[in-house]
């Protein structure tokens, strides 16, 4: 019985490490594609080269476009800590990137739209009885 909850637990911990693992890479691919868009859009990259900026970029809010003023003039910054990089952009280069960010989005829901039609299609045609199940037994469902 001991060993059987052992296993378990091992199964448990190794599927978890797999979910974690995958959101980190989730999280990753994001934050790449963020800032492939930044850079479209004309932002600066500041490298953390030195002890004191990397503390510094630590201290902002990871991987997320915010505003930030400094001598009376906005800007937007994006800190990634961890490649040890900030993006400075205008409120110009702000809209850029928010631009570039609804075009994505617009694709990306034509692809999903045109999916969705095609498995709408494909359902369609099971459901016209082209389909022919005889082909695909023994079931087990």
């Amino acid at each position: 019985m001991k060993q059987k909850l052992n296993f378990s637990a091992s199964i448990i911990i190794i599927c978890f490490g797999f979910f974690v693992t995958g959101c980190a890479a989730i999280k990753e691919s994001r934050a790449k594609e963020t800032e492939r868009m930044l850079s479209a859009a004309g932002f600066t990259i500041k490298l953390a080269n030195t002890p004191e900026k990397i503390a510094n970029l630590k201290l902002l809010t990871q991987e997320t476009v915010f505003p930030f003023e400094r001598n009376g003039t906005n800007y937007y910054i994006y800190a990634n800590a961890h490649e040890k990089r900030l993006y400075v952009g205008s409120v110009n280069e702000y809209n850029e990137y928010k631009e570039l960010k609804h075009q994505k989005q617009a694709s990306e829901d034509k692809i999903t739209d045109a999916r969705n039609a095609l498995m709408g299609a494909n359902a369609d045609a099971d459901y016209a009885g082209r389909m022919d199940w005889g082909l695909w037994a023994p079931y087990r469902y």
